[in-house]
Protein backbone atom coordinates (compact mmCIF):
# COMPACT_ATOMS: atom_id res chain seq x y z
CA UNK A 1 0.00 0.00 0.00
CA UNK A 2 1.73 3.64 -0.91
CA UNK A 3 2.26 6.02 2.34
CA UNK A 4 -0.37 8.50 1.07
CA UNK A 5 -2.97 5.72 1.38
CA UNK A 6 -2.00 4.29 4.61
CA UNK A 7 -1.95 8.22 5.81
CA UNK A 8 -5.11 9.01 5.12
CA UNK A 9 -6.74 5.45 6.33
CA UNK A 10 -4.77 6.77 9.58
CA UNK A 11 -6.19 9.67 9.84
CA UNK A 12 -10.00 8.19 8.87
CA UNK A 13 -9.47 5.45 11.52
CA UNK A 14 -8.62 8.27 14.27
CA UNK A 15 -11.94 10.48 12.64
CA UNK A 16 -14.13 7.40 13.21
CA UNK A 17 -13.02 6.63 16.62
CA UNK A 18 -13.56 10.39 18.01
CA UNK A 19 -16.86 10.05 16.23
CA UNK A 20 -18.29 6.97 18.06
CA UNK A 21 -17.10 7.90 21.10
CA UNK A 22 -17.65 11.62 21.56
CA UNK A 23 -19.79 12.76 24.58
CA UNK A 24 -20.88 16.04 23.91
CA UNK A 25 -24.29 18.61 23.82
CA UNK A 26 -24.62 19.66 20.14
CA UNK A 27 -24.52 23.48 20.12
CA UNK A 28 -26.01 25.89 17.58
CA UNK A 29 -23.25 28.35 16.03
CA UNK A 30 -23.21 31.29 13.45
CA UNK A 31 -19.79 31.12 12.30
CA UNK A 32 -17.29 28.99 11.49
CA UNK A 33 -13.16 28.98 10.60
CA UNK A 34 -11.59 25.88 9.27
CA UNK A 35 -8.35 25.11 8.00
CA UNK A 36 -8.39 21.91 5.96
CA UNK A 37 -6.39 19.52 3.38
CA UNK A 38 -7.29 17.24 0.39
CA UNK A 39 -5.91 14.06 -1.32
CA UNK A 40 -5.16 11.91 -3.04
CA UNK A 41 -5.40 12.35 -7.09
CA UNK A 42 -4.63 15.67 -8.47
CA UNK A 43 -3.82 16.34 -11.86
CA UNK A 44 -3.87 18.03 -15.17
CA UNK A 45 -6.21 16.78 -18.08
CA UNK A 46 -5.40 17.10 -21.55
CA UNK A 47 -5.47 15.60 -25.06
CA UNK A 48 -2.50 14.43 -26.22
CA UNK A 49 -1.85 14.01 -30.07
CA UNK A 50 0.42 12.07 -32.24
CA UNK A 51 -0.16 8.88 -30.30
CA UNK A 52 1.26 10.32 -27.18
CA UNK A 53 0.44 8.33 -23.59
CA UNK A 54 -1.07 11.15 -20.57
CA UNK A 55 -0.42 9.52 -17.08
CA UNK A 56 -2.18 11.30 -14.15
CA UNK A 57 -0.18 11.93 -10.88
CA UNK A 58 -1.19 12.69 -7.64
CA UNK A 59 -1.48 16.54 -5.77
CA UNK A 60 -2.48 17.95 -2.50
CA UNK A 61 -4.00 20.86 -1.18
CA UNK A 62 -4.01 22.81 1.94
CA UNK A 63 -6.88 25.80 2.66
CA UNK A 64 -8.33 27.87 5.07
CA UNK A 65 -12.14 29.14 4.82
CA UNK A 66 -14.72 30.54 6.80
CA UNK A 67 -18.38 30.20 7.12
CA UNK A 68 -21.62 31.81 7.90
CA UNK A 69 -24.49 29.82 8.56
CA UNK A 70 -27.68 32.24 7.66
CA UNK A 71 -30.01 29.17 9.28
CA UNK A 72 -29.92 26.40 11.47
CA UNK A 73 -28.80 23.94 8.29
CA UNK A 74 -28.03 26.41 5.58
CA UNK A 75 -24.48 28.35 5.06
CA UNK A 76 -22.22 30.21 2.86
CA UNK A 77 -18.31 29.36 2.66
CA UNK A 78 -15.24 31.48 1.42
CA UNK A 79 -11.79 30.90 1.45
CA UNK A 80 -8.60 30.42 -0.09
CA UNK A 81 -6.80 27.10 -1.22
CA UNK A 82 -3.75 26.38 -2.64
CA UNK A 83 -3.32 23.34 -4.54
CA UNK A 84 -0.76 21.27 -6.68
CA UNK A 85 -1.38 19.15 -9.88
CA UNK A 86 0.75 16.58 -11.76
CA UNK A 87 0.55 14.66 -14.84
CA UNK A 88 3.31 12.88 -17.22
CA UNK A 89 3.05 13.05 -20.83
CA UNK A 90 5.26 10.51 -22.82
CA UNK A 91 6.45 9.35 -26.37
CA UNK A 92 7.21 6.41 -27.70
CA UNK A 93 8.56 7.78 -30.68
CA UNK A 94 8.44 11.36 -31.32
CA UNK A 95 9.20 13.08 -35.34
CA UNK A 96 8.95 16.07 -36.82
CA UNK A 97 10.93 18.38 -40.02
CA UNK A 98 10.80 22.05 -41.26
CA UNK A 99 12.54 23.96 -43.21
CA UNK A 100 15.85 25.36 -42.42
CA UNK A 101 19.39 26.80 -43.45
CA UNK A 102 22.76 25.57 -42.71
CA UNK A 103 26.14 27.36 -41.59
CA UNK A 104 27.28 27.35 -45.64
CA UNK A 105 23.79 29.26 -46.83
CA UNK A 106 22.19 25.80 -48.12
CA UNK A 107 18.73 25.26 -47.88
CA UNK A 108 17.57 21.92 -45.91
CA UNK A 109 15.13 20.14 -44.03
CA UNK A 110 15.81 19.61 -40.31
CA UNK A 111 14.63 16.09 -39.05
CA UNK A 112 14.47 15.26 -35.64
CA UNK A 113 13.67 11.21 -34.17
CA UNK A 114 13.32 10.69 -30.58
CA UNK A 115 12.60 7.80 -28.44
CA UNK A 116 11.29 7.48 -25.25
CA UNK A 117 10.28 10.80 -24.30
CA UNK A 118 8.99 11.94 -20.93
CA UNK A 119 7.44 15.58 -20.07
CA UNK A 120 6.29 15.77 -16.47
CA UNK A 121 4.32 18.71 -15.50
CA UNK A 122 3.90 20.37 -12.12
CA UNK A 123 1.85 23.50 -11.76
CA UNK A 124 0.19 25.44 -8.33
CA UNK A 125 -2.61 27.45 -8.05
CA UNK A 126 -4.05 29.85 -5.48
CA UNK A 127 -8.10 29.25 -5.45
CA UNK A 128 -10.80 31.23 -3.89
CA UNK A 129 -13.55 29.39 -3.52
CA UNK A 130 -17.23 30.22 -2.76
CA UNK A 131 -19.91 27.06 -1.50
CA UNK A 132 -23.32 26.85 -0.12
CA UNK A 133 -22.96 24.05 2.53
CA UNK A 134 -25.81 22.04 4.00
CA UNK A 135 -25.63 20.34 7.40
CA UNK A 136 -27.85 18.11 9.24
CA UNK A 137 -27.88 19.24 13.42
CA UNK A 138 -26.74 17.57 16.06
CA UNK A 139 -23.07 16.38 17.42
CA UNK A 140 -22.96 13.91 14.63
CA UNK A 141 -24.29 15.03 10.93
CA UNK A 142 -23.91 14.51 7.60
CA UNK A 143 -23.03 18.01 5.14
CA UNK A 144 -22.32 18.56 1.64
CA UNK A 145 -21.09 21.74 -0.18
CA UNK A 146 -21.02 23.09 -3.54
CA UNK A 147 -20.13 25.53 -5.46
CA UNK A 148 -16.98 27.02 -7.56
CA UNK A 149 -13.81 28.20 -7.33
CA UNK A 150 -11.54 30.71 -9.32
CA UNK A 151 -7.82 29.65 -9.48
CA UNK A 152 -4.90 32.11 -10.13
CA UNK A 153 -1.72 30.13 -11.74
CA UNK A 154 1.56 30.61 -9.29
CA UNK A 155 4.32 28.01 -10.81
CA UNK A 156 4.33 25.92 -13.58
CA UNK A 157 6.73 23.79 -14.93
CA UNK A 158 8.32 21.08 -16.39
CA UNK A 159 10.82 18.53 -16.45
CA UNK A 160 11.88 16.18 -19.68
CA UNK A 161 14.24 13.62 -20.33
CA UNK A 162 14.62 11.82 -23.64
CA UNK A 163 16.26 8.16 -24.13
CA UNK A 164 17.65 8.89 -27.41
CA UNK A 165 17.53 11.59 -29.93
CA UNK A 166 18.88 11.36 -33.48
CA UNK A 167 19.05 14.68 -35.77
CA UNK A 168 19.60 14.90 -39.41
CA UNK A 169 19.55 16.77 -42.75
CA UNK A 170 17.83 16.27 -46.05
CA UNK A 171 18.76 18.76 -49.22
CA UNK A 172 16.64 18.03 -51.42
CA UNK A 173 18.66 19.84 -53.97
CA UNK A 174 21.38 16.51 -53.64
CA UNK A 175 18.49 13.99 -53.19
CA UNK A 176 21.21 13.66 -49.57
CA UNK A 177 20.32 12.66 -46.11
CA UNK A 178 23.24 13.33 -43.90
CA UNK A 179 23.49 12.45 -40.83
CA UNK A 180 26.90 13.36 -39.19
CA UNK A 181 29.26 15.76 -38.88
CA UNK A 182 27.51 16.58 -35.20
CA UNK A 183 29.18 20.16 -35.88
CA UNK A 184 26.74 20.59 -38.45
CA UNK A 185 23.83 19.48 -35.77
CA UNK A 186 23.26 16.05 -37.56
CA UNK A 187 23.71 13.62 -34.53
CA UNK A 188 22.77 10.87 -32.06
CA UNK A 189 22.32 11.29 -28.41
CA UNK A 190 21.36 9.65 -25.31
CA UNK A 191 19.95 9.83 -22.25
CA UNK A 192 18.99 13.59 -22.15
CA UNK A 193 18.15 15.13 -18.88
CA UNK A 194 16.87 18.47 -19.77
CA UNK A 195 16.47 21.44 -17.01
CA UNK A 196 13.53 22.60 -15.67
CA UNK A 197 11.28 24.96 -18.02
CA UNK A 198 8.68 27.21 -16.84
CA UNK A 199 5.06 27.23 -18.74
CA UNK A 200 2.55 29.66 -19.03
CA UNK A 201 -1.20 28.57 -17.64
CA UNK A 202 -4.46 30.67 -17.99
CA UNK A 203 -6.79 31.67 -14.67
CA UNK A 204 -8.75 28.42 -14.28
CA UNK A 205 -12.37 28.40 -13.02
CA UNK A 206 -13.76 24.69 -11.40
CA UNK A 207 -16.89 23.27 -10.12
CA UNK A 208 -16.85 21.39 -6.91
CA UNK A 209 -18.60 19.29 -4.95
CA UNK A 210 -18.22 17.76 -1.46
CA UNK A 211 -20.12 15.21 0.72
CA UNK A 212 -19.30 14.02 4.24
CA UNK A 213 -20.12 13.18 8.40
CA UNK A 214 -19.22 15.91 10.52
CA UNK A 215 -18.61 15.54 14.55
CA UNK A 216 -19.01 17.83 16.71
CA UNK A 217 -15.78 17.59 19.46
CA UNK A 218 -17.39 20.47 21.89
CA UNK A 219 -19.07 23.61 21.92
CA UNK A 220 -16.36 25.65 19.55
CA UNK A 221 -14.24 22.87 17.78
CA UNK A 222 -15.59 20.61 15.05
CA UNK A 223 -14.11 17.96 12.40
CA UNK A 224 -15.59 17.14 9.06
CA UNK A 225 -14.29 14.18 7.03
CA UNK A 226 -15.64 13.48 3.61
CA UNK A 227 -15.12 12.94 -0.14
CA UNK A 228 -14.84 15.55 -2.54
CA UNK A 229 -14.42 16.23 -6.60
CA UNK A 230 -13.36 19.55 -8.59
CA UNK A 231 -13.73 19.93 -12.11
CA UNK A 232 -11.97 22.91 -14.25
CA UNK A 233 -14.26 24.03 -17.19
CA UNK A 234 -11.60 26.28 -18.72
CA UNK A 235 -8.86 25.75 -21.33
CA UNK A 236 -5.51 26.87 -19.50
CA UNK A 237 -3.30 26.23 -22.08
CA UNK A 238 -1.46 29.55 -24.33
CA UNK A 239 -1.09 29.58 -27.90
CA UNK A 240 1.25 26.58 -28.67
CA UNK A 241 3.57 27.83 -31.40
CA UNK A 242 7.12 26.82 -30.61
CA UNK A 243 8.97 24.33 -31.92
CA UNK A 244 9.51 21.12 -29.72
CA UNK A 245 13.39 21.20 -31.02
CA UNK A 246 14.79 24.73 -32.86
CA UNK A 247 17.38 24.30 -34.97
CA UNK A 248 19.94 27.57 -34.94
CA UNK A 249 22.02 28.18 -38.27
CA UNK A 250 24.69 30.66 -36.72
CA UNK A 251 25.15 27.56 -33.78
CA UNK A 252 23.63 24.43 -35.43
CA UNK A 253 25.38 21.65 -32.37
CA UNK A 254 23.10 23.70 -29.86
CA UNK A 255 19.30 23.34 -30.10
CA UNK A 256 16.80 24.79 -28.31
CA UNK A 257 14.21 22.72 -26.59
CA UNK A 258 10.91 23.65 -25.54
CA UNK A 259 7.92 22.58 -23.86
CA UNK A 260 5.42 19.60 -25.20
CA UNK A 261 3.14 22.37 -23.59
CA UNK A 262 3.87 25.52 -25.61
CA UNK A 263 4.74 23.37 -29.01
CA UNK A 264 3.23 22.20 -32.06
CA UNK A 265 4.14 20.11 -35.05
CA UNK A 266 5.83 21.60 -37.82
CA UNK A 267 4.92 19.14 -40.27
CA UNK A 268 2.89 20.59 -42.72
CA UNK A 269 0.95 17.39 -43.09
CA UNK A 270 0.63 17.44 -39.01
CA UNK A 271 0.62 21.41 -37.83
CA UNK A 272 -1.18 21.35 -34.79
CA UNK A 273 -0.16 21.12 -31.01
CA UNK A 274 1.19 17.87 -29.05
CA UNK A 275 -0.74 18.78 -25.90
CA UNK A 276 -4.00 20.67 -26.15
CA UNK A 277 -7.57 21.03 -24.07
CA UNK A 278 -5.75 21.71 -20.22
CA UNK A 279 -7.65 21.54 -17.36
CA UNK A 280 -7.75 20.72 -13.75
CA UNK A 281 -9.06 17.38 -12.05
CA UNK A 282 -8.96 16.39 -8.52
CA UNK A 283 -10.65 14.42 -6.09
CA UNK A 284 -10.18 12.36 -3.07
CA UNK A 285 -10.59 12.74 0.54
CA UNK A 286 -11.34 16.30 2.36
CA UNK A 287 -10.55 16.29 6.38
CA UNK A 288 -11.18 19.83 7.96
CA UNK A 289 -11.02 21.16 11.63
CA UNK A 290 -13.91 23.66 12.50
CA UNK A 291 -13.65 26.46 15.50
CA UNK A 292 -17.06 27.57 16.15
CA UNK A 293 -18.76 30.69 17.46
Amino acid sequence: MKPYYRNFSSVILLTLCIITTGKVNAQEYKNQFGIYTTGIFSSLTYDINFNGKHEAETGVGVGIDYTYFFSKNFGLRFGGELQTYKSQAYYDKLTDQYAATDLDNHNFVFNYQATGYKEKQHASFLYIPLNFIYETSGITGFYMAAGAKIGFPIKSTTQTSIQSLQTYGYYSQWDATLYDPAFMGYKTEQNIELPKQDITLKTDIAFNLEAGVKQQLNAKNSIYIGLFIAMGITNLEETSSEKLITYHTDSPALFTHHTLVNSKSQSQKENKAYISNIKTFSSGIKLAYKFNW
